[in-house]
């Protein structure tokens, strides 16, 4: 059984296992890191809800209906063992997004996003994202059953997710407009303020790239209702029983 979930307070999303960059001065900002926690917030997370995707129309234990494609949002905050000052970097970009997707389950046209009984949610991570995420589900007595297509079609959209983020690291060593020049500071002239600027500013000119411009031309497309919030026009162009 899957469970229907909402934005609400009782649900509540949180990495089992996160790795990302770290700068401990005077050591340079390292590769990947193991980190601690990301989280723990509600599916409601008030910070996020320009990336929220929720059917306001359709209430699940008395709250919308969270809708494929929900993103809890920015601003979770990100623990490290030992912390460092790429934990607010981190922070300020990160994601945690349901992966499960249940096609049986419209909610305002657009199939509700879930997770595997309480697995499979996609957080931000270097130097992919993992499918780390989990949820808590406190009041949640809405629950259905998937078919092969929402397995086979959940699993394929984590691998997307992945593949996408590994293509757009390789991308960015062959186009240099992905991570601009003017943000790289030279070696003679490094401090830890210059070095965790430039690490900052590369971190947001490729968030803005990947997240606003690049997935929503090829991800996010067809367009449905505008306004923060109420996700993405979905289309069923096959109708199989099992898919």
């Amino acid at each position: 059984m899957i469970p229907i979930i909402h934005a609400g307070w009782s649900q509540i999303g949180v990495s089992s296992y996160t790795q990302h960059k770290a700068f401990l001065p005077p050591i340079p900002a390292l590769p990947v890191m193991p980190g601690l926690i990301e989280g723990p917030v509600p599916m409601v997370w008030p910070p996020g809800f320009i990336v929220h995707q929720k059917a306001e129309s359709v209430l699940v234990d008395g709250y919308p209906g969270i809708q494929k494609g929900h993103n809890i949002g920015y601003l979770i905050p990100h623990f490290a063992m030992p912390m460092n000052v790429m934990c607010a970097v981190h922070t300020g970009f990160s994601k945690h997004k349901p992966m499960w997707e249940v096609h049986s389950v419209l909610l305002e046209n657009k199939p509700a996003g879930t997770y595997l009984f309480f697995l499979l949610g996609i957080i931000c991570c270097d130097i992919v994202s993992c499918p780390t995420g989990v949820v808590m589900l406190g009041k949640c007595t809405v629950w259905t059953d998937f078919k092969i297509g929402d397995l086979l079609r959940s699993f394929g959209a984590i691998a997307l997710e992945i593949l996408f983020d590994f293509l757009f690291k390789r991308l960015a060593k062959k186009f240099p407009w992905l991570e601009p020049t003017f943000f790289k500071v030279p070696d003679a002239l490094r401090s830890v303020g210059r070095n965790l600027l430039a690490t900052m500013g590369n971190k947001l000119t490729r968030h803005i790239i990947k997240a606003w411009v690049v997935k929503p031309l090829t991800k996010d497309l067809p367009r449905g209702k505008a306004g923060l919030g109420r996700g993405r026009a979905y289309v069923k162009f096959f109708d199989f029983g099992w898919w």
